[in-house]
């Protein structure tokens, strides 16, 4: 029994040793932004809003929306959140 538990401790042990290793990842080059500058040009998808069960309800379309296609129109307003 002693013996068990010292191995099943040992087997613990290892298999944690795995996931504390550190994976080298590339640092992101974030654009600077200045006052009065134009936004980088970028793609989303459409939200469409559909009536289910008496609410409305945003699904994501297949069809993609260009930030620079509302350029002169009115201004535009991002807003990145979770509802969850």
């Amino acid at each position: 029994m002693k013996k068990l538990t010292l191995l099943l401790t040992g087997i613990c042990i290892l298999g944690t040793v795995g996931f504390g290793q550190v994976r080298k990842v590339r640092p992101v080059q974030v654009p600077v932004i200045e006052f009065g500058q134009e936004a980088p040009d970028f793609n989303l998808p459409k939200l469409n809003f559909v009536e289910e069960n008496g609410k409305k309800i945003g699904k994501v379309s297949s069809e993609m929306v260009k930030l620079s296609s509302f350029r002169g129109k009115k201004p535009v307003v991002l807003i990145f959140t979770s509802y969850t």
